[in-house]
């Protein structure tokens, strides 16, 4: 879960108390040292809470940073992570909508209860979802790559989707402005392409997938760039090689009606027209699904 910026001395033992009366620096260094000290021989964690207004915080932070490098770094981005989501005014939005969760089902089993619990915690967030695509078949990415030429659009057989792992999602919520919390929130939709698909307005929604370990599109650089892109883990090379053979083998040369002689990925764009996909997986689908793995 995110933690507040509260949460400072995660591993100092919650009976130390604290003081909120301002005292010297001297004494809150000392202070600090002797509690930090001995949060190193607790054989377990405990949970310390630190106000920001106690005299003592700085001095304590600084121990805390010195003594405990890695937790405090983990701190520091879980703290970054909550203000992020500070900036959704969830109580515009009480019942967000959660369009087309059916497609979930359509994911392989092993990333169907990651998107369930990743999306609910988007709801539950104040951030609306549609679920626009999980799992595809080559022939739809080919239709998406070759007919529709949508970009960025993996070649077929190289996508997550095909196997099950993926979702593109578009999402609406009211953004509080930082700079003016008095201000009234602005609604802002994520989506593919123009502002709303712009890093700052993705960010809290790649914050709660960071947290609960789903990979984002957005973090994939220059033409890659892809914020609606959500997936759980990528294929082995090996699991996409299988699957253009299959095309390789099935796809027909429509003069002759022999195997069209197809080096892929390099000649998926010399296929006319996405019908010769298709028809191949109509024809197998049982290979095919056994392939992609979502049989």
């Amino acid at each position: 879960m995110i933690i507040k910026r509260q949460r400072l001395l995660e591993i100092i033992s919650e009976e130390i108390s604290m003081i909120n009366e301002q005292i010297s620096e001297k004494d809150c260094s000392r202070r600090a040292k002797e509690d930090a000290r001995q949060a190193q021989f607790l054989s377990y964690p405990m949970e310390l809470m630190v106000d920001e207004d106690d005299a003592c915080y700085d001095a304590y932070e600084e121990e805390f940073q010195a003594l405990f490098p890695e937790a405090f770094e983990t701190l520091q981005e879980e703290e970054s992570q909550y203000s992020i989501l500070q900036t959704v005014a969830s109580w515009e939005n009480p019942q967000p909508y959660f369009r087309n969760a059916s497609n979930i089902d359509k994911l392989h089993p092993s990333a169907q209860q990651k998107f369930r619990a990743f999306f609910n915690a988007l709801v539950d967030a104040g951030i609306s979802l549609q679920v626009n695509s999980t799992h595809r078949y080559p022939s739809h990415q080919f239709r998406l790559r070759y007919v529709d030429e949508t970009d960025p659009t993996a070649e077929p057989c190289r996508s997550d989707h095909q196997y099950g792992y993926a979702a593109d999602i578009n999402i609406k919520y009211w953004k509080v402005n930082p700079d003016d919390p008095d201000a009234a929130p602005v609604v802002v939709r994520g989506t593919k392409r123009g502002p709303g698909s712009e890093k700052e307005v993705w960010a809290p929604v790649a914050a709660i997938a960071a947290e609960m370990g789903i990979l984002w599109g957005g973090d994939w650089e220059g033409a890659y760039y892809d914020p609606i892109h959500f997936y759980t883990r990528s294929v082995a090379t090996s699991q996409k090689r299988q699957c253009e053979e299959f095309y390789e083998e099935r796809i027909e040369d429509p003069d002759t009606g022999a195997p069209a002689a197809l080096d892929l990925p390099e000649d998926w764009g010399d296929i006319e027209g996405w019908e010769p996909v298709s028809d191949a997986e109509d024809e197998n689908k049982s290979e095919i699904d056994r392939i992609l793995g979502v049989a």
